[in-house]
């Protein structure tokens, strides 16, 4: 890692005295570092090149009183940035805003918001997307978006509702994340600037299977493995159960999850994750751990999913966000285990239905009318 300091900037940015006529040791002096533990330039860049808490690399001295489990190396971006929170949990480095999109689940997203309130590092503001005020549980102070129904429609809302916002994180109504997950992300999105979107590491995914309980997840939680120091690595793209993108290209290029996938909009995280890739890179954020509970209630019929494995993909792939390969993978795989399993199904997915649904998929591209779209007219 290479770093170029010009004098210019050093007052505000090491808060040293500018009239220093060597400002690299008044650095190496502000920051406790010697020749022995300043790190060697690596060649690396871009996610996971900065060095680790604790690995050595940074001395141990550099340390914030009101967090210390802060980084030495965030810590030194706060500085140099001139907007580190000085023992004010009120002034963070970015703006970090949550955004939740529910309906038909009141009391499942009640408790996913409420487990908002154990993270190390608040979010700075929550917006919860909701068509009618019947779809979450309870008095709050977080702000309620009501009106838009869709998966899509409701993320574009939140999109709108977060101006000041530099980076939004979205959950699934039914996703619990650790106490440190937001602090991990925001360690990742402060540690590479070229980092446009990120998603965390998933340590039990009930989708595919009957389900966790919240109680459960905490459970899960407590020893979420050797993660607290796991670097980032490059993925495809980000995982809609808990996303998050960096703000600023976002509105500079005008994007907006794609209304044309109604209803579930199922891989409109590819979409999106790919749409924002071509500004800077996507990572998993393994030290950013959750767990998706995968509650069944509230999705949609099993025809207009199997309808949605076929259509959406190839949708997709006519847009060019999604590469052929993997979407063909990804229908064959799905087809053949709703057909595998159509006979005798698992007591918690419609294989029977999803298998209807990807029969008249095929059916409207031989009439030439597949079209994500039809599934709002289908049961």
């Amino acid at each position: 890692m290479t770093v170029v300091l010009t004098r210019i900037h050093l007052g505000s940015w090491l808060r040293i005295d500018p009239a220093n006529d060597n400002p690299l040791d008044a650095a190496v002096q502000a920051w406790g570092l010697s020749g022995k533990n300043v790190p060697a330039a690596s060649g690396r860049t871009g996610v996971g090149a900065a060095p680790r808490a604790g690995s050595g690399q940074w001395p141990a001295t550099r340390r914030d009183p009101a967090d210390p489990a802060v980084s030495p190396l965030t810590l030194m971006r706060r500085d140099m940035s001139g907007d580190g929170h000085d023992g004010d949990p009120s002034r963070r480095v970015l703006r970090l805003a949550v955004g939740i999109a529910t309906v038909g689940r009141p009391q499942v997203a009640r408790t996913t918001v409420d487990r908002l309130s154990r993270q190390s590092r608040r979010p700075d503001q929550i917006a919860v997307s909701i068509p009618t005020r019947g779809d979450f549980e309870g008095e709050t102070d977080i702000r309620l978006l009501i009106g838009a129904r869709g998966l899509t429609a409701q993320r574009n809302a939140i999109l709108d509702a977060v101006p000041d916002a530099d980076v939004i994180c979205f959950f699934d109504d039914d996703f619990i994340p650790h106490t440190d997950y937001l602090k991990a992300l925001e360690e990742a999105f402060l540690a590479d600037p070229t980092l446009v979107g990120g998603t965390g590491l998933v340590v039990a995914d009930g989708i595919i299977g009957p389900g966790y309980s919240a109680a459960e997840a905490d459970r899960l939680l407590e020893s979420p493995g050797e993660v607290a120091f796991a670097e980032p690595v490059p993925v495809y793209s980000a995982y809609g159960c808990n996303m998050a993108f960096r703000l600023d290209r976002i509105r500079a290029e005008r994007l907006r999850f794609d209304e044309r996938l109604p209803a579930y909009g199922w891989l409109e995280d590819v979409d999106f994750s790919r749409r924002v890739a071509r500004f800077g890179s996507l990572a998993q954020i393994r030290a950013a751990v959750g767990v998706h509970l995968g509650v069944k209630g509230g999705r949609q019929s099993g025809r207009r999913f199997g309808y949605s494995q076929v259509a959406n993909p190839i949708y997709l792939v006519r847009k060019g966000s999604y590469d052929w390969h993997r979407a063909a993978w990804l229908m064959g795989r799905n087809i053949a285990m709703n057909l595998f399993h159509a006979p005798r199904p698992e007591p918690h997915i419609d294989r029977r239905g999803r298998l209807a649904g990807n029969i008249e998929a095929f059916a409207d591209i031989l009439r030439g009318r597949l079209n994500p779209a039809r599934i709002a007219a289908m049961s």
